[in-house]
């Protein structure tokens, strides 16, 4: 009721001000919500390569020594030839 009396005052200016604020507010949230889904995107995929970084620095070095075993012809893994 108040923004209606202003609004008769203003000649609208008030009700339009407060559509403003509204639609300003409404981008920050999206803005914040955006942000927190990144920030917990990044969270998990870090938390991923952490305990995944194990695995994958043995399986680096293992292609790394197949790798140089082959280049210089001599048998990888014990004797065996892959």
């Amino acid at each position: 009721m108040a923004d209606q009396a202003a609004a008769v005052a203003t000649f609208g200016l008030a009700e339009a001000a407060e559509a403003g604020i509204v639609k300003l507010a409404e981008k920050a949230v999206d803005f914040l919500e955006q942000q927190l889904e990144q920030y917990i995107l990044a969270q998990v995929i870090e938390a991923g390569f952490r305990a995944l970084r194990p695995v994958i620095e043995r399986a680096l070095d293992g292609f790394v020594f197949k790798a140089a075993a082959d280049a210089l012809g001599v048998p990888a893994a014990g004797g065996r030839r892959r």
